[in-house]
C-alpha cells in the first residue's frame, strides 16, 4: 500500500459493495466478493454502512465500467497487445 492510495483490499471491498449495496448498477462483477480474503468479506457490511467511503464506492465503480468499456472497445477493433 501507499501513502494516501487505498489498498488493493479496499478497492476490491468497494467493488463487491457495489455488486450488494448497489445492486451493481455502473457494472457488473459477479466474482468481487468471492475473491476476497474471508476478514475483508467479513467486514463489507461495516465498510458499506461507513457513509463517508460512499464517494469513494461510486468513484471506483465509475472508474471500473470506464475501463472495462474501454478495453472491450479495444478489444471489439481488435487490439491485442
Amino acid at each position: 500500500m501507499q501513502t494516501g492510495q487505498p489498498s488493493h483490499t479496499a478497492r476490491g471491498a468497494a467493488r463487491a459493495i457495489h455488486q450488494t449495496l448497489d445492486g451493481g448498477v455502473i457494472f457488473s462483477d459477479p466474482l468481487a466478493a468471492r475473491i476476497l480474503d474471508d476478514e475483508t468479506r467479513a467486514r463489507l457490511d461495516e465498510t458499506a454502512a461507513d457513509p463517508s467511503l460512499r464517494p469513494w464506492r461510486l468513484f471506483i465503480a465509475a472508474r471500473s465500467r470506464f475501463s472495462e468499456d474501454t478495453l472491450a472497445g479495444c478489444v471489439a477493433r481488435g487490439v491485442r497487445r
